[in-house]
């Protein structure tokens, strides 16, 4: 009972002697920094010697974690809020009258569309890169993503329909003929 104790104490002071060292700099310093490193290694004996290596290690590692988290909550400053000054209002999007096919078409090109893009160039980049098989299917599978989310982030934040409309219809077209016919 009594190593246990000693580990958690030589943790405890050891926390305390980094801390002094880092709070004081001074002539002591370098004896603080290294007896806490003594100190904490001690800890770490304490603790394999009572609970065993397999155990006891990671558990005085987490103690002294623990420990020094405790330290470092104890000396948390609260200081006053500033005065944040106001900022300018947000820029409205472009002001256009609110019609319910502009909003079904933006999610249609967002999703299906952007989608359909996505994996026909995907499975162009997995059909045609010169190199091994695993490694062509791997880079055009982890494109699909990437480039679903490009396509559908630009969708949705382009303020002209008909040219999102048209470059993913264009993107279409050319990467599933790739992909598929030569």
């Amino acid at each position: 009972m009594v190593i246990p104790l000693t580990g958690i104490g030589t943790s405890i002071v050891g926390i305390a002697a980094l801390k002094y060292a880092w709070a004081k700099p001074g002539h002591l310093r370098p004896y603080a920094i290294s007896g806490g490193w003594v100190l904490l290694g001690l800890a770490l004996f304490f603790f394999a010697r009572s609970l065993g290596g397999e155990i006891g290690v990671p558990v005085g590692a987490t103690f002294i974690c623990v420990t020094a988290l405790a330290f470092a909550l104890a000396n948390i400053e609260v200081r006053p809020q500033k005065v944040r000054r106001e900022r300018e209002a947000v820029i409205d999007p472009a002001a256009r009258k609110k019609v319910w096919w502009r909003g079904t078409l933006r999610v249609l090109l967002a999703g299906p569309l952007s989608g359909a893009a996505a994996f026909g160039v995907g499975t162009a980049l997995s059909t045609k890169l010169p190199m091994e098989p695993v490694n062509a299917v791997a880079i055009g599978g982890l494109m699909v993503p990437l480039i679903w989310g490009a396509g559908m982030a630009w969708t949705l934040s382009d303020g002209k329909i008909l040219r999102a409309f048209t470059v993913l219809l264009v993107v279409c077209a050319v990467s599933y003929p790739l992909a598929f016919l030569f």
